[in-house]
């Protein structure tokens, strides 16, 4: 996979961005056990992002 960027004529806010958003997600998704996937119909339309998470059983179930 590849490290996540910022499109460089996005617009945004304030132009302040540096694009690491989505990478920081990732790296702290897979350290879970997780993972995140993206897609998008083309450029200016807009992406989609999942993000699925393990979810552990409880280890001290209430009686």
């Amino acid at each position: 996979m590849s490290v996540a960027g910022q499109e460089p004529h996005a617009i945004t806010f304030n132009g302040l961005g540096l694009g690491l958003g989505l990478t920081v997600v990732r790296e702290l998704v897979e350290a879970h056990g997780g993972s995140v996937l993206a897609s998008s119909r083309g450029a200016g339309l807009g992406s989609k992002f999942v993000v699925t998470l393990p979810i552990a059983a409880d280890a001290h179930p209430q009686a």
